[in-house]
C-alpha cells in the first residue's frame, strides 16, 4: 500500500483524486486542506514530514486567483513559489515522491505552435510568475521531483469554467465569452486518473511534463461546445481579451505539447471535445 499526501485536497484535483482513488486498491491518499497543513509553514511542514511517513506527495495546493494576484504578490509567491519549496524540501529529505502541478501560464502565450518542456517560459501576470518560480525552487530543491503542468483545468463539480457557464447560460439569453484565448481545456479527473495509474505502476516521472487534452479551441468555443452538449439556448458572442478587461494578462495561445508524457504511458489523451462529452453527463 502505498500513502499518498494530496495538498491542497479541497480544490478541483484533489476533489477529483479523492474520487478516483477508489478504482486504486494500491494507494491510500491522505488529503490535506489548508487548514491540515500550511504549505507555506517550513516548520509545520516539517513536522508533518516527521510524524507522517508518506511514499508520495501531489502538490495540488496553490493561489489559483489569477485576477487578485496582480495586486496580491506577496500571497501568490508564499502558496505557489515558497510553499512549493518547502513540499518539495521535506521530500527531499525524507526521499518521498513528489508529483507537482503547473501551469500553461508560465509561457508567454504569443507562438503558433504547441509548447514544449524544453521552450523557455516568460510568464506575463504575476500568477504566472509565482508558478515559474514555484518550479525553479522545486528544482533546485529536489532534481528527482514530477512537475505537471496542464491547461485550463476543468471539472463538471465544483466551482470553474464549466459550471459558470452552465448557470449563466441558464439564467440569460446570451453570454459574451473570450475567442482570442487558445489552448485545450483538461477535465480533472483524466489528469487524476493517469496520476494515480503512474503511482501505482510506479512509472519513472522525473522532470517536467505537459498534460492536456488533444486538439485545441478558444473559451467561447468550449463554451459553444457545453451549451450544444447539454441543450442550452444561450446565444454566445465573442469578446476580446482586451474588451474583457481582466486585471491579469493572458496566453493568447498555451496549447501544450504532450509528446513526452505520452512516451511514459499510464495517462490517456481523448480529445478535449470527447472528455467533454464523456464529463458533462455528470452535469446534467
Amino acid at each position: 500500500m502505498k500513502d499518498i499526501l494530496v495538498t491542497g485536497a479541497g480544490g478541483q484535483l484533489g476533489t477529483a483524486l479523492a474520487n478516483q482513488v477508489a478504482g486504486h486498491t494500491l494507494i491510500r491518499l491522505h488529503l490535506a486542506s489548508r487548514i491540515e497543513l500550511d504549505i507555506t509553514d517550513p516548520i509545520s511542514v516539517s513536522k508533518y514530514f516527521a510524524n507522517n511517513q508518506m511514499d508520495g506527495v501531489i502538490n495540488c495546493a496553490a493561489y489559483t486567483a489569477v485576477d487578485l494576484a496582480e495586486t496580491n504578490r506577496e500571497d501568490a509567491f508564499r502558496v505557489n513559489a515558497e510553499g512549493a519549496r518547502n513540499i518539495a524540501k521535506a521530500c527531499q529529505e525524507s526521499n518521498t515522491s513528489l508529483y507537482h502541478i503547473s501551469t500553461d501560464y508560465v509561457f508567454e502565450g504569443n507562438g503558433n505552435r504547441p509548447y514544449t518542456e524544453q521552450d523557455e517560459i516568460n510568464p506575463q501576470s504575476v500568477y504566472g510568475e509565482s508558478k515559474a518560480e514555484g518550479e525553479r525552487l522545486i528544482r533546485e530543491a529536489y532534481t528527482e521531483a514530477c512537475i505537471i503542468r496542464t491547461s485550463w483545468l476543468v471539472d463538471a463539480k465544483g466551482q470553474n469554467f464549466v459550471n459558470a457557464m452552465i448557470r449563466l447560460g441558464s439564467e440569460r439569453d446570451s453570454i459574451s465569452v473570450v475567442d482570442d484565448q487558445v489552448a485545450s481545456p483538461t477535465w480533472a479527473p483524466l489528469l487524476a486518473e493517469g496520476l494515480l495509474t503512474s503511482i501505482s505502476k510506479e512509472a519513472n516521472l522525473a522532470g517536467t511534463f505537459h498534460y492536456a487534452h488533444e486538439g485545441e479551441c478558444s473559451w467561447k468555443k468550449f463554451t459553444e461546445y457545453i451549451f450544444n452538449d447539454l441543450d442550452i439556448q444561450c446565444q454566445v458572442n465573442a469578446i476580446s481579451t482586451a474588451d474583457f478587461g481582466a486585471a491579469a494578462p493572458r496566453p493568447k495561445y498555451s496549447k501544450l505539447d504532450t509528446s513526452k508524457l505520452k512516451g511514459i504511458g499510464h495517462f490517456v489523451f481523448p480529445t478535449w471535445e470527447e472528455a467533454s462529452t464523456q464529463f458533462l453527463q455528470t452535469a446534467k
